[in-house]
């Protein structure tokens, strides 16, 4: 944790435009380390469909607002 602490204190000490610079290298790093799994695939837009039909429901008074 004092690698983890350091990196903290750190970060708060950057400046506005090397915070900037910061995070733009970090996405990129992280995003690296991201592998898709079928999962992830699977569920892709399946929340979409049941946000826009929980919509229409409440929309058609089948359902109510707690």
């Amino acid at each position: 944790m004092k690698t983890v602490d350091a990196l903290r204190r750190a970060v708060e000490n950057l400046s506005q435009d090397e915070l900037a610079n910061f995070r733009r290298w970090f996405v990129e790093y992280d995003a690296a380390f991201f592998v898709p799994t079928s999962k992830h695939k699977s569920t892709n837009g399946k929340l979409d469909k049941l946000a826009e039909k929980a919509i229409k429901d409440l929309s058609a008074g089948r359902m109510r607002k707690s």
